[in-house]
């Protein structure tokens, strides 16, 4: 069923959006963005929909915002003194601006499982679904609009299916459905005709009628027949409907149809592009050859699933990271341009006002009546060239506050990509964690693990801090999460396995970080890297086994003596002298507890400013607080530590972590 699921959700977001994407690259984007701000009339409201077109699959509040403005800007039009003809040419094109209004809602609801939010956006997409409706309904004549789509009407029922299915009521959805398969039927529509057939299909999925879900998506390949070979989109519709007649199969137990179903669909993907299907095709074939008994080869398929599924992770992140510098150049294009008007305006201003004092020169001697008219012009021009001053002002605030805001929503998803403290007691229960970074996000972090009998707790710090930190600890994380995610098949052995050794761990880290900070031409990055504390223990062992980069391990007795298990004087990173790192193991006790820092606490000056707290420092303080329960001792050290800190600035990002033995 979770396959039959993620077809769905697919599907849906196939057919609800009725216009293909009409912007291939952000070249054109840039030309669009250009010519829309020359453009008027009915042109203007055409280059709109491409732009918010394109921007509905990444920006979609800027598409909203292109949307809404030439909504307004159309609107404005139909109550202008122009011709009838083209006051219809602009209803066409606000059912068009109406309807993407109402699909970037849908976008919204499609990227979260909040069910208030999906509650939000069915109201807004019925809404002007309701006004694309009525708006569609004073169009006459359309066939003789430039550029006119007959699916039109089909794409605005979508709406109405869209919004009953965010309401949870199939039986409307279903009503709408049909409404648009007749008008397909009626003007001669196949494509549209199949598509509709297949989100017919869908719905009935989430009904829990796979029969019925079936049938449809035959007829919808009956539909199609002889249409894929002329048609992109016909095409793409026969690889969907077959995946989705494979996942229906499967979950009626019909595996040789299933089987089938998804060799079809491999043989029509598109190898450079449908990463995501194909990695889905072979871990539908994998399940099957397992529900068979045939474990070789659902263990050949899993491979080859794997494999599509390590490159598509690849690809993402390349994605993500041209994304951003996309973003970041559209940016600064948009600031240049905003740049460029001022100073033409201030410009403007100059040469009037010269031409000003010019003629209040000339004529200033026989005429101070009209010198006295100049005069009152000037100030008020000087008042103008003040609210433009308070404009930008006001602008450069705005600037500044969504700045703060893409910080701070850094720091949202570098807290979530870090375990929190009650997650660490979920896995080790008498524990405590300190972490304060220097600003909003941080290079320090922590990292527990869970690995059948093995328990991994490491604490690190990234070079720098700030947002060039954090994202050092972004890269190091998933490093660690790749390692561990290899673990999972050796992590039960009655024995000690090599793999979870920690030095061994820190030396896979330090070849995974230098091929992933490769940078030969900047050695800045290239020797980037972290500090790292880490601890090992397998479940029923009396000893536990710790390797360090640069980050010692103290450990407090319960007669209060410290153990200070020393690291390698090296870091996980290009280093000019690089040293092997060691695993130290030593037995421990119930009563004993564990510390992991950074050096952020040990380097902090006093309030007065006349002394660093240092390792003897933290040490006494650890001392005297080892015996509390560990929520307690997290509050003590607190306390003793911005005692001795006052109101001194914070130096650094500082993390620390206690453990208590008997919770290994």
């Amino acid at each position: 069923m979770r396959k039959i699921i993620l077809l769905l959700a697919l599907a849906i977001v196939s057919s609800a959006i009725s216009y293909s994407q009409e912007v291939q690259n952000e070249e054109e984007l840039d030309s669009l963005l250009s010519v829309y701000e020359k453009q008027t009339g009915v042109e203007k409201l055409k280059t709109c929909h491409r732009i918010g077109t394109y921007l509905s699959f990444g920006s979609i509040d800027r598409a909203q915002q292109y949307a809404f403005e030439s909504v307004y800007e159309g609107e404005q039009m139909l109550n202008s003194n122009i011709s009838a003809e083209e006051k219809n040419e602009v209803r066409y094109q606000l059912v068009k601006l109406y309807h993407l209004v109402a699909n970037s809602y849908y976008m919204i609801a499609s990227r979260t499982d909040d069910e208030q939010i999906h509650q939000n956006s069915a109201a807004k997409v019925s809404e002007y679904a309701g006004i694309a409706q009525r708006m569609l309904s004073k169009v006459r004549y359309p066939e003789k609009i430039d550029g006119y789509d007959p699916a039109i009407p089909v794409s605005v029922n979508q709406l109405h299916v869209i919004y009953y299915m965010l309401k949870g009521n199939v039986d409307s959805a279903l009503y709408y459905n049909s409404k648009a398969m007749d008008y397909c039927l009626e003007n001669d529509l196949k494509v549209k005709y199949a598509n509709m057939l297949q989100n017919r299909a869908n719905l009935h999925i989430t009904a829990g009628q796979l029969e019925e879900s079936k049938k449809c998506l035959i007829d919808a390949l009956a539909a199609l027949d002889g249409e894929e070979g002329t048609d992109p989109l016909a095409r793409r519709l026969v690889v969907t409907i077959y995946e989705n007649l494979a996942a229906v199969e499967v979950n009626t137990g019909n595996f040789d149809k299933g089987e089938e179903y998804i060799n079809k669909t491999l043989e029509l993907v598109d190898e450079d592009k449908d990463f995501v299907l194909i990695c889905y095709c072979y871990g539908g074939l994998s399940e099957i050859a397992e529900a068979r008994g045939d474990y070789k080869g659902a263990f050949e398929h899993y491979k080859t699933y794997k494999a599509y599924e390590d490159s598509l992770f690849n690809k993402n992140k390349a994605e993500q990271i041209a994304a951003l510098e996309v973003k970041y150049d559209t940016y600064q294009k948009e600031t240049a341009i905003k740049t460029l008007k001022n100073q033409k305006a201030m410009i403007v201003v100059l040469v009037v006002v010269l031409v000003v004092i010019i003629a209040l020169i000339a004529f200033y001697a026989n005429v101070r009546r009209r010198a006295n008219k100049v005069l009152a012009g000037k100030n008020k021009e000087i008042q103008e060239q003040r609210d433009r001053i308070a404009e930008q002002r006001d602008e450069l605030n705005t600037m500044l506050v969504e700045l703060s805001d893409n910080i701070s929503y850094a720091s949202l998803l570098q807290n979530r990509i870090m375990i929190g403290d009650r997650n660490i007691r979920e896995i080790v229960s008498e524990s405590f964690v300190i972490y304060s970074p220097k600003d909003v996000v941080g290079g320090d972090f922590f990292y527990v693990k869970q690995c059948g009998d093995y328990k991994i707790l490491s604490v690190a710090d990234c070079t720098g801090h700030g947002i060039s930190a954090a994202m050092l600890t972004i890269v190091n994380i998933s490093l660690l999460n790749e390692y561990f995610a290899a673990a999972n098949e050796t992590c039960n052995s009655a024995v000690f396995d090599p793999y979870f050794d920690p030095a061994s761990i820190l030396e896979t880290l330090r070849v995974n970080v230098k091929k992933t900070l490769n940078a030969r031409e900047y050695e800045t990055i290239a020797m980037s890297g972290m500090d790292m504390a880490m601890m090992v223990h397998k479940k029923g062992d009396a000893e536990v086994r710790f390797a360090g980069a640069n980050r010692p391990l103290y450990v407090v007795r319960e007669d209060k003596e410290l153990v200070e298990v020393k690291p390698v004087r090296n870091p996980i990173a290009s280093y000019v002298n690089e040293k092997t790192f060691e695993t130290h193991s030593f037995e421990y006790r119930d009563s004993d507890m564990f510390y992991m820092f950074s050096d952020g606490m040990t380097d902090q000056f006093s309030a007065d400013g006349s002394a660093k707290l240092k390792t003897k420092g933290l040490k006494d303080i650890l001392i005297a607080h080892s015996a509390e329960e560990e929520q307690m001792q997290k509050k003590s050290i607190m306390e003793d530590f911005n005692k001795f800190r006052g109101r001194a600035e914070q130096l650094d990002d500082f993390i620390l972590v206690g453990v208590r033995g008997s919770s290994l």
